[in-house]
């Protein structure tokens, strides 16, 4: 084994063993932090220690004990703390570490930072069982509240969140939040647009002045479809042909599609015109589908995840979820394997950088950012009960207060 190897390794086992709630102890110089956080990259990453370099290093104070890195649930000191930034280079890419006392935390890829998560958090004795909308780094850290008090929320083309908040137990509304919206208790609370006992898979037109969003009147009503301009008066649409649970709303170039599940089967509608009155026209139907993913990368090369069963021949001897080339012959290549893990959802950054995987372990919801060219798994969010998307919108990072 090469020395320098030898040496991450080592280096890797001490940090591994200090580890505590995220933070590694390194005391000493400038130049020692450094090598510890090349170390504890080398040992993250798979690499040899001589393949990461020390891009900057940057003296500031952070604002608070969590060294702009604070993790949900958690309280920290208020105290300044003096600390570094550092940033490594391993093969291509950009890695950050913050330091703060004797330890330091990692920081992540440094486009990892381009895309965020949305998730609910519960609100405790909250009446109506609403939560907030809170924004995360797929580092799972940096929370922030974007909209308070809402049951479910859908991310839109533009940037835009369409959200349900229930008002009562006989009614929701529909809540509307501008794309890049500063956050503000203004900004928090949202536009309402419309109010039903009960309403779902909300969508905006694709010029973003439009909205279309199923509901029902009251209770034992079938769902129907409505349609209304951000600042204008609803209308509810013509019936739809079959009754069933809603799915999807989507607005393509011909115009408004449905799609409902009936009999475990997906039914889709088009609303069109005919003779200066609208109507449902049936646009085929699916099997329910699986949740995994599929692209191409090259003529020769696909992206694939997707749920393997126990002693797959790529997978574990638990059920797991694979991330994995496959190449034009039939070979295939690891890029990463969650063990003992059943993905329910998977959504990806455009870049095709990083995926958002949420699924169940030991019957626990949890979400995991895979980063797609390294393998690289982390844990966004432990434990979560309620929805969580991919948000293609930069993270809030917390500013140092100083350099020093």
């Amino acid at each position: 084994m090469p020395h320098a190897h030898r040496l991450a390794c080592l280096c890797a086992l001490t940090l591994a063993l200090l580890a505590a709630s995220g933070a590694v102890r390194a005391a000493g110089s400038a130049a020692q932090i450094e090598d510890a956080c090349r170390a504890d990259l080398a040992h993250r990453l798979h690499l040899d220690l001589a393949e990461i370099s020390v891009v900057k290093t940057e003296p500031v104070t952070w604002d608070s004990g969590a060294w702009g890195l604070q993790r949900p649930g958690m309280v920290y000191t208020k105290a300044l703390v003096p600390g570094l930034r550092v940033e490594l280079k391993a093969r291509a890419y950009r890695y950050y570490y913050h330091t703060g006392g004797d330890g330091l935390q990692y920081a992540g890829r440094a486009d990892l930072w381009d895309a965020s998560a949305l998730y609910l958090e519960p609100i405790a004795d909250e009446p109506n069982l609403n939560g907030n909308l809170v924004q995360l780094s797929l580092l799972g850290t940096n929370p922030q509240i974007v909209l308070s008090g809402v049951s479910d929320f859908a991310l839109q083309t533009n940037g835009a969140i369409l959200a349900t908040r229930r008002t009562s137990r006989s009614g929701f509304d529909l809540v509307y939040l501008m794309p890049n919206s500063e956050p503000g208790p203004a900004a928090a609370e949202g536009r309402v647009l419309t109010g039903a006992f009960a309403l779902a898979c909300p969508v905006l037109s694709p010029a973003g002045d439009r909205y279309a969003v199923f509901f029902r009147p009251m209770v034992g009503m079938p769902w129907a479809v409505e349609r209304g301009a951000l600042g204008g008066k609803p209308e509810a649409l013509p019936d739809l042909p079959v009754t069933g649970q809603p799915q999807a709303l989507a607005w393509d170039q011909a115009g408004l599609l449905a799609t409902v599940r009936t009999d475990q089967e997906l039914k889709r509608f088009r609303l069109v015109e005919k003779d200066g009155a609208e109507s449902w026209e049936a646009a085929g139907s699916m099997p329910a589908g699986d949740p995994g993913f599929a692209t191409m990368l090259s003529k020769s090369t696909s992206l694939i995840i997707e749920n393997a069963p126990a002693g797959d021949p790529g997978g574990t001897d638990h059920p797991s979820t694979r991330i994995y080339e496959k190449f034009f012959l039939g070979d295939e290549r690891n890029i990463a394997v969650l063990d003992n893990f059943v993905m329910t959802q998977v959504e990806v950054t455009p870049s095709l950088r990083f995926a958002l995987i949420v699924g169940r372990r030991d019957e626990v919801q949890k979400a995991y950012t895979v980063d797609l060219h390294t393998g690289e798994i982390l844990e966004t969010l432990p434990d979560t009960a309620g929805p969580i998307h991919l948000f293609v919108r930069p993270s809030h990072w917390e500013p140092p207060l100083r350099g020093w």
